[in-house]
């Protein structure tokens, strides 16, 4: 079942979209005990990014779900969690450069 939920096919555009849609997914698992199993528990996808934009190094992104793969995905900047982390650590509340 959550092979389904993450399976992904190209689009013809090129771009990576899931292979089943939520409604898809719901209609066929949603009268399932496995469906309810599923809702209680915490799962996740790790992504491997090719570089980040800061570093240029792989690294891996923990994705929640889908509605944040599509929030990761649309994001200008991809950046690994320690350029991100010292980004922040260098920047004081009001963004400005300590």
């Amino acid at each position: 079942m959550l092979q389904d939920y993450w399976e992904f096919e190209e689009s013809a555009e090129g771009d990576q979209v899931f292979s089943m849609s939520d409604q898809a997914f719901l209609s066929k698992y949603s009268n399932q005990y496995c469906y309810q199993a599923l809702l209680s528990v915490t799962f996740y996808a790790v992504f491997d990014v090719d570089e980040c934009d800061v570093c240029l190094r792989p690294f891996k992104v923990i994705i929640n779900s889908r509605e944040h793969f599509f929030a990761y995905r649309d994001k200008k900047k991809k950046v690994c969690r320690i350029c991100e982390n010292y980004n922040t650590s260098i920047n004081d509340v009001d963004g400005k450069v300590a």
